[in-house]
């Protein structure tokens, strides 16, 4: 059985891995990726939706030419 592109697999040393994304799978996962981050997800929300870890979110983010906002909040507008 081939494991999905989030599903860990076990490797030869007992640990639980999770399989690389290569080719078409990952230009795909980039782009939708991208695409959620520009609509105003988190990075945390994108996280925990693709169950991915952060540094890959990070990475994928980048490699789709995504504009990294800054840390906090931005997206809320001032009360005054």
């Amino acid at each position: 059985m081939k494991p999905t592109t989030t599903q860990a697999v076990r490797g030869a040393d007992g640990k639980l891995y999770r399989p690389r994304l290569k080719g078409a799978v990952r230009r795909r996962t980039v782009r939708k990726l991208t695409r959620w981050y520009d609509r105003g997800s988190s990075i945390r929300d994108l996280v925990s939706e693709f169950n991915v870890p952060l540094g890959t979110v990070r990475l994928y983010l980048h490699e789709g030419g995504a504009n990294i906002r800054p840390r906090g909040d931005t997206r809320r507008p001032t009360p005054y």
